[in-house]
């Protein structure tokens, strides 16, 4: 398959104002800004915040997402981010937020479960323009996934991102980088590299994040056994 490179990394994470910023004087305008189009999602994983959420839920509208990065592309911000406490692909809009960022000159990620997009989303995903685009994945196999996901679409999840990175190559597109990654419970740091090897030589860059955080959620009973 064809790699191509993350804007993100070259022009965003890779600056040393970014990944060391106590080291600079206060900026006046964030590099990054991170948006959250919904806080609704269609997983309830055992891991998330989501299960002990009390604040309202909804959908950013699409005029005030516009404002948002009109103020952002003023102030010269280097790229906005669809993530948080929501899955970004639930919001209509998502595709029209994504072409306004980019006709305003701003970079954008979406991190996302994966499970919403088909191949009609996969092909507006590209199309779009979007930058870069993060598979959040539990575990390292198809049973820890589904243990820590709550759900049974593993499958579906490797057969999006295996069309997306497919199609991306059919259409010629250098855009968006992917990247998949992982929290983990118990495995093996020798399974942890089995999985690195298994997506690096599917997508663009596979990543382990270090151990899922059950902090928040300790003392519900779904978390409590781990």
């Amino acid at each position: 398959m064809k790699k191509v490179k993350s804007p993100f990394f070259e022009r965003g994470y890779n600056l040393e104002e970014y990944s060391s910023p106590y080291k600079y004087p206060l900026q006046d305008k964030p590099h990054i800004i991170d948006i959250e189009l919904t806080n609704n999602c269609n997983l309830l994983c055992m891991f998330c915040d989501r299960q002990i959420m009390k604040r309202e839920k909804g959908y950013m509208d699409l005029e005030v997402f516009k404002r948002v990065a009109d103020e952002a592309s003023g102030m010269g911000v280097t790229g906005l981010r669809f993530i948080r406490w929501g899955e970004p692909y639930l919001n209509p809009n998502i595709f029209d937020a994504i072409k306004y960022a980019k006709s305003r000159g701003l970079m954008v990620h979406v991190s996302t479960n994966g499970l919403l997009l088909d191949e009609e989303k996969i092909k507006k995903t590209i199309e779009s323009g979007l930058d870069s685009i993060i598979f959040s994945m539990q575990g390292t196999d198809k049973k820890g996934y589904e243990e820590q996901r709550n759900n049974k679409q593993y499958d579906k999840l490797v057969g999006n991102i295996e069309y997306l990175v497919n199609l991306r190559g059919k259409l010629d597109a250098y855009n968006p980088f992917v990247q998949v990654t992982t929290t983990t419970l118990d495995e093996s740091e020798e399974q942890i590299q089995e999985w690195k090897d298994f997506w690096n030589q599917k997508e663009d860059l596979a990543t382990h994040t270090g151990v899922t955080s059950l902090y928040r959620v300790r003392n519900e009973e779904r978390v409590k056994p781990f």
